[in-house]
Formats: C-alpha cells, structure tokens, sequence
C-alpha cells in the first residue's frame, strides 16, 4: 500500500528538519507533489501545502533565515500530525 500524502508530507518534512534532507532535496520532493495539490480533494492537507509553500518563498526572499525556516515549518509539522489523526509525540520536559 502507497502511503498518503499527508504521510510523505510529515516524513520529508521530518527529514529536512532532522537534517537528513538538505532544504534543495526537500524542495525537489516537495515541489512535483503539491504542483496540483487543490485536486486532491484534501482542503486541510492543501492548506497545509499551501502554507509551506509560503515559508519556502519567505525564505526565498530572503525574509526567514533558514533556522526561522525550520521553526515555521517545525509547527506546520505539529499540524501535519494533527491532520493525519496522530497524537503528537514530545520529547525532554
């Protein structure tokens, strides 16, 4: 079975904030998966796409240094999960 793409969503996002992906190879990723993201049928998940998109142009732009980058995206990871039904897990205190 082919995962979601709320599911490739959070584990490319998850790599690039971990470091496993630099911020290019998340953008090769994510760029082709999200051209036509409004046909779907996902309004949360195209929302999602949508808002990083934004981010990734910000930094672009030279509005968001990469570590604002990472935050910005760090959260759109939080909802990310939230989409999908899982409960967030944290780590430390």
């Amino acid at each position: 079975m082919e995962p979601s793409l709320g599911t490739e969503f959070r584990d490319q996002l998850r790599r690039y904030l971990s470091g496993d992906l630099s911020l290019a190879e998340f953008e090769d990723w994510f760029v082709p998966r999200t051209w036509n993201i409004h046909q779907v049928g996902d309004p949360g998940l195209a929302d999602l796409a949508y808002e990083i998109d934004l981010r990734l142009a910000e930094y672009s732009n030279g509005h968001r240094t990469e570590n604002d980058l990472k935050e910005v995206l760090g959260a759109a990871l939080w909802t990310i999960r939230a989409h999908l039904g899982a409960a967030p897990q944290r780590t430390g205190s």
